[in-house]
């Protein structure tokens, strides 16, 4: 079995074109689109690492907390000394901000002087010394802040909040933000966005969370958790192994990949939207839960075009996710299970329907997957795709110029036979095209003793790529 990708970022040298770096089988990677090169190397072999890029340099640390460096043809470890002289180990994150790098050992942030990454000469500073956590995170923040998550075994944890923006030594201070809060998967905190301003996200026990602001732009306490409509898939968790999950935010929408029934590595997607309508609590805005992506890492990146979410997969792979890649792979999304909130109660499908973004192209083949597993495939239905303006360069791919309504009746089958009913279901839609999901909606027909009554179920669907379709350059990421 091919080794899992630990790491990944992206690295866009001064005097060259963009790559993704990964962190494989103890060797750094890059790959440029279509060339991938190995930098040999001893790093560790379990655990994620995190890079960082520093001017045209990568720095990073691997799951056993040692210091490496990338800068563009060579992959060394070197020795940073803190400023008694004795050298960082155990380090469990890093972060760049002021030009200085930023590291997280223990109870302690130290930090590099100006233009000097390597050279550490001030004390660093002691973060809840003596509760029994340690820093697994920090986080620039709102730009000259920064924020520094605590875990621990027992998840007890808390988050602390440094006000660098004097970048001066001598004022520095720290100031306790939650304390005693269950944190969990400290590789799943993350920005609802691509810069420092963003909302940061973060995984507790009971849920994902985000950070409150008061009127005045101010940190209050933690949000309520926004994952309570998949309370059942939550339970599922593997809490063993949280430290192996992470999350990303990409196109709108949180990512987070988690290893659940017992797998000890990611093998599930709990996806999240945070397009319109805004308000959390619409049914609309709830959770999608998908299956097949056991992917242990993953960054947004702009390689060959257009950004893209590339995964660093358990099986050795570099994945792009929600791209067709060829004519044999599938877009396929799942939807979570539906049960219309009697769970018990035989449902009688009536009507599905479909809302796609402008820019849609190919086919789509909706299925409907019962309880038992079976599946019912629908018919296929063809985005009208308009026409290009000429000039235009060949070959084009044409979308759908408009939002778009898709409608299937559900009642009977082409031969005129009832579908049948089901006490849960999940829906399917694949396509060998580039189809936008903006939503669906399910009307069913709940069954009771003496009456029935309409239910509607709607929600974001999360899409993917089936898993194996992208092998890079004669394979030579993943074989070894």
């Amino acid at each position: 079995m091919s080794a899992p990708v630990l790491g990944i970022t992206s690295y866009l040298p001064s005097n060259g074109s963009a790559k993704i770096v990964c962190i494989k089988n103890g060797a750094l990677w890059t790959y440029n689109g279509s060339t991938a090169t190995k930098y040999a190397g001893s790093l560790s072999t379990t655990g994620t690492c995190r890079m960082i890029q520093v001017n045209d340099l990568i720095y990073g640390v691997d799951g056993a907390g040692t210091i490496f460096k990338f800068d563009g043809s060579s992959l060394t470890t070197p020795t940073i000394n803190n400023a008694a002289g004795t050298a960082l180990t155990g380090v469990a994150d890093i972060m760049y901000m002021f030009n200085r790098l930023w590291f997280a050992v223990g109870d302690y942030v130290y930090f590099s002087d100006t233009l000097t990454p390597e050279t550490i000469n001030e004390a660093p500073l002691r973060i809840r010394a003596g509760a029994g956590d340690t820093i697994a995170r920090i986080l620039s923040y709102r730009y000259g802040y920064i924020l520094v998550f605590k875990t621990s075994t027992s998840g007890n944890g808390s988050i602390h909040v440094i006000d660098a923006t004097s970048n001066d030594p001598d004022y520095l201070s720290v100031s306790p933000l939650y304390e005693n809060i269950a944190l969990i998967s400290p590789n799943a905190i993350c920005r609802a966005g691509y810069d420092s301003d963003s909302d940061i996200l973060f995984p507790t026990r009971e849920g994902f969370r985000s950070l409150k602001f008061t009127a005045l732009d101010k940190i209050t306490t933690p949000s309520l958790p926004f994952s309570d409509n998949i309370t059942t898939e939550i339970g599922t968790l593997n809490y063993t192994r949280m430290d192996a999950a992470w999350a990303v935010v990409f196109e709108d929408e949180l990512l987070w990949f988690v290893p659940t029934t017992g797998s000890t590595t990611p093998n599930r997607v709990f996806a999240w939207t945070f397009r319109e309508p805004a308000r959390k609590e619409e049914i609309r805005q709830g959770w999608t839960v998908m299956d097949n992506m056991p992917a242990r890492c993953g960054v947004v990146a702009a390689i060959t075009g257009k950004p893209l979410l590339w995964l660093g997969a358990q099986n050795g792979y570099l994945q792009k996710a929600f791209q067709v890649i060829g004519d044999t792979t599938t877009y396929r999304e799942k939807s979570k299970r539906i049960d219309m909130g009697e769970p018990t109660k035989d449902k009688r499908p009536l009507k599905l329907i479909y809302v796609f973004d402008k820019g849609s192209s190919g086919t789509v083949t909706p299925k409907l997957q019962y309880e038992d597993g079976e599946i019912y495939p629908l018919s296929t239905y063809t985005f009208d795709t308009g026409g290009a303006t000429l000039p235009v360069t060949l070959p084009v791919t044409l979308g759908q110029t408009g939002i778009s309504t898709q409608t299937w009746d559900l009642r009977y089958d082409g031969a005129g036979t009832q579908l049948r009913r089901y006490q849960d279901l999940r829906i399917i839609l694949e396509s060998t095209g580039d189809p936008r999901v903006l939503g669906f909606e399910l009307l069913s027909q709940v069954e009771k003793h003496r009456f029935t009554r309409l239910a509607v179920d709607q929600g974001y669907s999360y899409t993917a790529s089936d898993i194996g379709g992208d092998t890079l350059t004669a394979d030579v990421l993943t074989q070894e």
